[in-house]
């Protein structure tokens, strides 16, 4: 460890110790951040970052990090995760210098065994002591406290966020996940035992349609708010889309609540949205989420047994992140030349992962629904969507836009004029095909405050 003060190798800012900005402080250090401005100076008694972690390969001198950097005067507190070697890390620190430790259950160092991490430094409002708290959704841990006469200034001036890699000599190492790999969630024993309980509940989503097609009033303690294709004329469908905004509606422990676009291919599907799952997240978070039904399988994202769910390729993305867009694209296309079925995401539609055509008893979709769906064991049912009824409002409307459908030989349907509503007593959808909203092209807005 007294190695690493030899050198120019422990961590910084992007700003030098005069706050001016250069390119790669001590000619090591690189950084891919966003700051706070250089303008009027401002005083911070606290910041927070959600961080998905990632493992890219260093050297055995460097380090590649993603951490929140507070800074005190010219004084200042990193947090967050870093692969690779670093004035005081963690706990070895000289003279008291350091964190103060009150957890039991976490201790700086340990492996990042979550795909996303929160972080939170927050000044003691009694005593002037600064906290690092972590967890996840509601529930923060207290892990360590700096005492507030450690540090010369009292207040924090400024907080960047985002990634540093130092090397003492050329290559640099990566930053973030290394090219030509994808992350992968560490799963433990306690989650593969906790996701073995969630099927032992009727809590898998499903259509509002039984599984031959006729509409039902409640599935299984399941709740609807959609517009669906029609049960007219077969139609065939290799692909669909949509553009929703995101909510956090409350959820009981053992309830969800969802947004997302179901796409129908013979007796199987899949599901694509966001969705508050206490059970398979372990918080009360929205997240994306994936839900593949193929192969006689069913499950969530990748935790899927015998390679039946979905394969991912994007570097950028992975079921279970936080839902934090305003509004997220989705599609889920069939690829011409090999018939896999693709998730496509975002204004550029970035590939993110594929179900080989193999997997699927059908090689067309039959049938597309949009909207909400929640779960319930018992009553009540909890809140859809902005957990209010539709007002026509596109500032507080839970909303599924720009709806498409693609045909058997690949024509895009922006229309979708082949739809009806389907919703319980609890929940209400429209299906606004009337333009009150500007670009929407076809509009529903649905949702609910959940019943008795």
């Amino acid at each position: 460890m007294k190695s690493l003060y030899s050198d120019n190798s422990n961590p910084q800012s992007s700003w030098s110790k005069t706050y001016k900005s250069t390119s790669s402080n001590g000619g090591h250090h690189h950084f891919a951040v966003v700051r706070t401005t250089k303008g009027k100076p401002r005083r911070y008694n606290g910041a927070y970052m959600n961080s998905n972690a990632f493992n890219p390969s260093v050297g055995p001198m460097q380090f590649s990090s993603t951490r929140m950097h507070f800074q005190i005067g010219n004084e200042f507190i990193h947090v967050g995760w870093t692969a690779g070697g670093h004035e005081c890390y963690n706990l070895l620190c000289l003279d008291g210098s350091g964190m103060i430790l009150v957890s039991q259950d976490l201790i700086p160092g340990r492996l990042t065994e979550h795909m996303d991490l929160n972080f939170a430094i927050i000044k003691d409002k009694d005593n002037g002591n600064w906290w690092l708290l972590m967890g996840t959704g509601y529930l923060w841990e207290h892990i360590g406290f700096w005492p507030a006469r450690r540090f010369k200034e009292s207040f924090g001036n400024r907080i960047e966020w985002g990634g540093e890699v130092y090397s003492p000599s050329p290559p640099n190492p990566p930053m973030g996940c290394p090219i030509g790999t994808v992350p992968i969630l560490r799963v433990t024993k306690d989650a593969l035992l906790k996701m073995k309980s969630i099927d032992g509940y009727n809590s898998k989503p499903q259509s509002s349609w039984s599984k031959t097609y006729k509409p039902t009033s409640s599935i299984d303690n399941h709740n609807f708010a959609v517009v669906r294709t029609t049960k007219g004329k077969p139609k065939s469908y290799n692909g669909a889309s949509m553009n929703i905004n995101t909510f956090t509606p409350s959820v009981g422990p053992m309830q969800f609540s969802a947004s997302r676009m179901h796409f129908q291919i013979g007796n199987e599907f899949i599901q694509v949205g966001w969705i508050v799952h206490p059970q398979l997240y372990h918080d009360f978070n929205s997240r994306l989420f994936v839900f593949t039904n193929a192969g006689g399988h069913e499950c969530y994202n990748l935790f899927c047994p015998d390679g039946s769910g979905m394969i991912l390729v994007s570097q950028d993305f992975t079921p279970g992140l936080l839902a934090e867009q305003k509004s997220i694209d989705f599609a889920i296309m069939k690829d011409k030349i090999n018939g896999n079925w693709w998730l496509l995401m975002g204004t550029s539609w970035e590939e993110i992962g594929f179900w080989p055509s193999s997997r699927f008893k059908e090689s067309s979709g039959t049938r597309v629904e949009w909207g909400g769906e929640v779960y319930s064991p018992s009553p009540p049912n909890p809140p859809m969507g902005n957990s209010h009824y539709p007002k026509g409002s596109p500032i507080v409307d839970s909303y599924v836009r720009l709806i498409t459908t693609v045909d058997e030989n690949y024509n895009t349907d922006k229309t979708v004029k082949n739809t009806e509503r389907y919703s319980d007593s609890c929940y209400k959808v429209r299906d606004a095909t009337e333009t009150f909203w500007s670009h929407v092209g076809h509009l529903i807005i649905y949702g609910g405050p959940g019943c008795k």
